[in-house]
C-alpha cells in the first residue's frame, strides 16, 4: 500500500512535506524541552538526530517528485520533438513544390513568349528563370516570373 501512494509527484511531495512538518515539530519540542530544563542534553542531542533522519528523508521524497515530474515532462517533450520533425519536413516538402511551380510559371510565360516570337520576354522570361533557379528555398522564389506571368505576351504582326 505504502508503494502506491508514493507513486505520484503529488503524492510523494505530500509524503515529503508531512515528514517536514515532522521533523520541524520534533525540532521545536526538543529546542523548547532544553530550554525548560525537562530534557538533559543527551536527550536533545538525540531528538535533533532525529529531526535530521527526517530531514534526510524529506531530501529523499523531494528528489523522487522531482525525478516522477521530469519523467511525465520527457514523454510530451518527446511527442512534441517528433511533430516538430514533422512539420519541419512537411515544410521543406511544400517549399520545394511551391519552388517546382514557379519553375513551371515561368517555363509557361517563356513558351509564350517564343511562340509569340517576343525575343524581349523571352530574355526577360529565361533570365527569371535563371533568377528563380539559383535562388533559395527560403526566399520568396521568383517575383520576377511571377511579374512576367501577370504580361500578356506581345503578338508579332
Amino acid at each position: 500500500m505504502a508503494k502506491q501512494l508514493l507513486e505520484t509527484a503529488e503524492s510523494v511531495q505530500a509524503a515529503a512535506d508531512q515528514f517536514a512538518a515532522g521533523a520541524d515539530d520534533i525540532g521545536k519540542r526538543a529546542k523548547a524541552g532544553l530550554d525548560a530544563g525537562e530534557i538533559g542534553v543527551e536527550e536533545f542531542i538525540a531528538q535533533v538526530a532525529e529531526e535530521l533522519r527526517l530531514r534526510g528523508q524529506v531530501s529523499l521524497l523531494y528528489s523522487r517528485a522531482i525525478d516522477y515530474v521530469l519523467t511525465d515532462a520527457q514523454l510530451p517533450q518527446a511527442e512534441l520533438d517528433k511533430a516538430i520533425a514533422e512539420a519541419r519536413a512537411k515544410i521543406a516538402t511544400i517549399k520545394k513544390v511551391r519552388k517546382a511551380i514557379e519553375i513551371f510559371a515561368g517555363l509557361v510565360v517563356l513558351a509564350a513568349a517564343i511562340v509569340a516570337r517576343d525575343g524581349q520576354g523571352a530574355v526577360k522570361a529565361t533570365k527569371a528563370l535563371a533568377k528563380l533557379a539559383k535562388s533559395d528555398e527560403d526566399k520568396p522564389a521568383a517575383k520576377a516570373a511571377a511579374k512576367q506571368g501577370k504580361q500578356a505576351p506581345k503578338a508579332v504582326v
